[in-house]
């Protein structure tokens, strides 16, 4: 009866511990971790504001390589969500943007659903200095009685802290290379300009990217033969590449081999006459080997993005210097025009 007692008394200073504790403790957490990036804020934002950027730099994508994830909605925008299921560790839950200011901050509403149920909101947020940039990655979350006690015991925030650390470490390696790789880039001068209508023949076909030389020579040197000996004076600009569309994946691309010209001529075999409108374009000087064009392609991208604009089909590649004229593959060029909507 005596250890009964002395089990039921100690019981009951546990339960009032517990209680004081309840009541002592705070019933809100709040943890907050930063690093500073030698990197611009509009790098470090493409890896935050967008979710399903985040993953290259998780502190939690190594619990579970298995991992799902979908995303839903229009990705940086509010209203988009992520959202996870995995194993115990990761367990099930979502992401969604709930307010966005592009390279400044972002604000998003974290919501667990497996093992446990809860919420937190959660906040990236950008600032200058002398060397970079600053990011400070914060989450708040309420923790009433009892679960205020358990969140100290587990030492949770201690934890979160950790693994924010862990993140940003992350996040920081993988900005500050995008930034040097950036800095290394060549840069391009993209002009905007208004482009009369041009009669192209052409032979297009799907193209592995392999091929894309021998299509090339092919079908240019089957052009040149119909306009005759004297073909450059009927062209209006050099051999072109016409693009409709790339398949990344299978490395195979819709496209057209084209010979600028004066008039539509009249060819044996699959070859027609296509006149592109004119009207208003991009258009940029690309010097050096072919392989590295998709640096320009990229440039162009951006400059779409940033200013809003979108671009219509075919893409056109006009190689301009004749490789067996020039040996010197610096000197190659290749002007790119996006005709615009």
């Amino acid at each position: 009866m005596k250890i009964l007692k002395l089990l039921l008394i100690l019981i009951g200073l546990l339960v009032g511990i517990g209680l004081i504790a309840g009541l002592v403790l705070p019933k809100e957490v709040n943890v907050e971790r930063s690093i500073e990036i030698d990197a611009p804020k509009d790098i470090i934002f493409e890896h935050i504001g967008k979710l399903e950027n985040h993953l290259a730099w998780s502190p939690w994508k190594e619990l579970d390589p298995n991992a799902k994830y979908t995303y839903e909605g229009e990705s940086g925008a509010v209203g988009s969500k992520a959202k996870w299921e995995g194993n115990k560790n990761v367990g099930r839950g979502e992401q969604e943007i709930t307010a966005i200011k592009v390279n400044e901050r972002m604000e998003t509403k974290l919501t667990f659903f497996e093992p446990q149920q809860g919420s937190s909101d959660v906040l990236y947020a950008l600032s200058d200095v002398e060397n970079g940039s600053k990011v400070s990655w914060s989450m708040n979350f309420k923790t009433p009685m009892p679960s205020n006690v358990m969140v100290a015991l587990m030492g949770m925030k201690n934890q979160i802290g950790s693994d924010y650390d862990k993140g940003l470490a992350s996040l920081k390696a993988l900005c500050e290379e995008a930034a040097k790789n950036a800095s290394a880039s060549p840069k391009f001068d993209i002009q905007q300009i208004d482009l009369p209508a041009k009669t192209y023949m052409t032979h297009r076909a799907t193209v592995s990217m392999a091929d894309v030389a021998k299509f090339y020579a092919t079908h240019f040197g089957a052009m040149a033969a119909a306009l005759g000996d004297d073909h450059h004076s009927k062209m209006t600009g050099m051999p072109s590449g016409l693009f409709y569309s790339w398949d990344m994946e299978n490395q195979v691309s819709d496209m057209a081999a084209g010979m600028p010209v004066a008039e539509a001529i009249k060819m044996n075999g699959d070859y027609k006459a296509v006149e592109i409108p004119g009207g208003k374009a991009l258009v940029v000087d690309h010097y050096g080997p072919y392989e590295a064009t998709p640096n320009a392609h990229n440039a162009i991208d951006e400059y779409l993005k940033a200013n809003s604009l979108t671009m219509k089909y075919p893409v056109i590649e006009e190689y301009v210097t004749d490789p067996g004229a020039e040996p010197d593959q610096a000197k190659w060029l290749t002007k790119i025009t996006y005709y615009l909507e």
